[in-house]
Parts: C-alpha cells; sequence; structure tokens
C-alpha cells in the first residue's frame, strides 16, 4: 500500500519473543501488522539475540528484530494495533513490565515526535538497547 505522505508516518518497531517458537512469534506478530493495510513494511531488520533487560537467570534469551514501518495511525492508536497483536499471539492483556514473553512490540520512534504519558513513551526510554 502507498500511502500520501502528508498522512504518513516513519516508525521504528522492536519486536521480541522469548517463549515458544520465537521466529515464527515474530513472523506471525509481521503478517498480523500489515494486515489490515493500515501498517506498511518498509525494512525489517536481521533476526538477532539478547538477554532479557532485567531477566532473570535461567530466562531464555529474546530473538528480537526491528522493522521500520509507515502508517497514518497516530501513536496511542498504533499502541493499541500492538497490544492486540501481542495478545492474539498469547501475551495476556494484564502484563508485566518485564520476564518471558510469547511476543513484545515497541514503538521506539514514531517521526520525530516525543510522547510521555503513563501509557505511552516516545522515543522509547530502553532503544538502545532493543
Amino acid at each position: 500500500m502507498v500511502y500520501n505522505d502528508r498522512f504518513s508516518h516513519r516508525v521504528f518497531l522492536g519486536l521480541g519473543s522469548n517463549l515458544g517458537e520465537r521466529e515464527k512469534n515474530l513472523r506471525s506478530a509481521l503478517a498480523l501488522l500489515t494486515k489490515d493495510g493500515l501498517i506498511d513494511l518498509v525494512h525489517c531488520s536481521t533476526i538477532y539475540r539478547t538477554e532479557g533487560v532485567d531477566s532473570g537467570r535461567g530466562e531464555p534469551e529474546y530473538l528480537n528484530q526491528v522493522i521500520e514501518v509507515n502508517t497514518p495511525l497516530p501513536p496511542h492508536h498504533l499502541l493499541k494495533v500492538c497490544r492486540r497483536v501481542e495478545e492474539k499471539l498469547g501475551r495476556p492483556s494484564r502484563r508485566k513490565r518485564s520476564g518471558p514473553r510469547v511476543l513484545d512490540i515497541d514503538i521506539l520512534f514514531y517521526d520525530d515526535i516525543i510522547v510521555n504519558n503513563e501509557e505511552l513513551v516516545i522515543p522509547h526510554p530502553r532503544a538502545a538497547r532493543r
């Protein structure tokens, strides 16, 4: 899908999974995010491995991927879409701040805007570690 530049926002999302079929979880997240045509995939990083942020010993390592997307969705609406995708792939709606998870989607950057409220912080405070 091609958007009119006036209505499209450049966004970087961080995807991570350390439970279940991790690589499949990342692929499924990409498919679900782009399914309705409101999120246009521009670029995907390679999949890389990391230790969980604030993880305990013995916690499985994460498979991660950063994706660049274009979307007309405002930040809080995009956050809701990301949460729905997480829940569809098995993440509980009552979310812990850290710990093992089937899927985690973070909004790392959204154009050059800054958001800082209870629900959303952009740029993501730990973007450099994602």
